[in-house]
């Protein structure tokens, strides 16, 4: 629903989830909280986890977005921010959850679409059991 909702008005992720991807949510989250999360992601380096970071932060921005009048939708995207440490725990968890259920084709298609890896997401599950 979120996914049609924001492509019902020609936000696609590349408009919007950019930034995050570049900064790793650097530029509206308070710097411990920033720190946490990079700490997070550095701990989990053989998981391909940051993708999902941002796939729970949307999702965790659902009503928000769904009830934004449509000429605020990209403003709104543009100002999420994650603002506590606790929220932070929460929607690393959400993304794990959204990792562990994704099908391994699917993660094996993403690593090479991303990354060019030869390693594959049964190879990085294992690393990290």
């Amino acid at each position: 629903a979120l996914s049609t909702f924001l492509g019902d008005y020609s936000m696609s992720p590349e408009i919007y989830a950019t930034p995050w991807f570049v900064t790793l949510f650097a530029r509206h989250t308070p710097t411990p909280v920033t720190l946490l999360l990079w700490e997070r992601l550095l701990m989990d380096k053989s998981l391909p986890v940051f993708p999902f970071v941002v796939l729970a932060f949307v999702v965790s921005h659902k009503q928000l977005l769904m009830s934004s009048h449509e000429d605020y939708i990209p403003e709104t995207l543009s100002r999420l921010s994650l603002e506590d440490p606790a929220d932070l725990e929460q929607l690393y968890n959400q993304a794990l959850g959204y990792l562990w259920n994704t099908p391994a084709s699917f993660l094996h298609h993403m690593d090479w679409l991303c990354y060019r890896s030869a390693t594959t997401s049964e190879e990085r599950r294992a690393a990290i059991a």
